[in-house]
């Protein structure tokens, strides 16, 4: 069971969202065409997300639930619009999207599956369900053909081993971001700044997240004022 105080697991989640998800840009080559209608609403929702245009890109993903021809088709538009949700704090939104991409009958592809299963657990580490995100994680990595989405998927795995008080298997799990390849500095500042923190507020272990932080700024710039404000409280 988790003993810390709550902002303390808001302050470790809210880095995720100054990396770009890997989600949004799931492989859609297999599902259609380039031509499809289906396939240009996807991909223009994915650029329009990218560029910070989060309502436009939910009319997108909106539009290409209407044009899917399969059950894979609607579920990963709807994973990706349960992403964008989630990004946009509108869990509860992004709660429905997920369950819904999730709800059918009829199999779906990995590529849809997992991403509704990130967005699923995005939502329940808003809710504070950490064994539920747990439950969502441990059935996405079991997924084949998902090592792209594999980073994220260890990172969101993390912030729910830290909700529940699993403080040594958070670290590892953000460790293992650090060996995958394809993964960016930014990301792996990421991991870094999570590392630290749960080094310095859950494991009481200053040197461990100084050295976290430190490697934190070098890979991510963009977290330097973050980290240098962590370190200061560091007795």
């Amino acid at each position: 069971m988790n003993t810390e105080p709550s902002h303390m697991l808001a302050v470790i989640s809210r880095p995720l969202v100054l990396a770009v998800s890997l989600a949004l840009f799931a492989p859609v080559a297999a599902l259609a065409q380039s031509a499809d209608p289906y396939t240009e609403k996807l991909q223009a929702g994915d650029a329009k997300s990218a560029s910070g245009n989060h309502d436009g890109a939910v009319a997108d993903y909106d539009a290409a639930v209407a044009d899917a021809q399969t059950p894979t088709q609607r579920a990963l538009a709807l994973g990706k619009k349960a992403m964008v949700l989630a990004q946009k704090q509108d869990y509860a939104s992004a709660r429905e999207a997920a369950d819904s991409a999730l709800s059918t009958n009829a199999p779906i592809e990995p590529v849809a599956e997992v991403t509704a299963l990130q967005a699923l657990a995005k939502c329940q580490l808003h809710e504070k369900n950490y064994a539920g995100a747990l439950e969502s994680m441990t059935r996405a990595v079991g997924l084949s053909g998902v090592d792209w989405a594999k980073p994220e998927l260890a990172m969101i795995r993390g912030d729910a081993e830290r909700g529940t008080g699993k403080f040594d298997a958070a670290v590892a799990s953000y460790r293992s971001i650090l060996d995958m390849p394809g993964v960016s500095n930014e990301f792996k500042g990421v991991a870094w700044l999570n590392i630290g923190l749960t080094e310095q507020y859950s494991l009481k272990n200053g040197a461990n997240a100084r050295e976290a932080y430190a490697k934190a700024g070098e890979l991510n710039p963009g977290l330097k004022a973050e980290t240098e404000t962590h370190v200061a409280k560091i007795q």
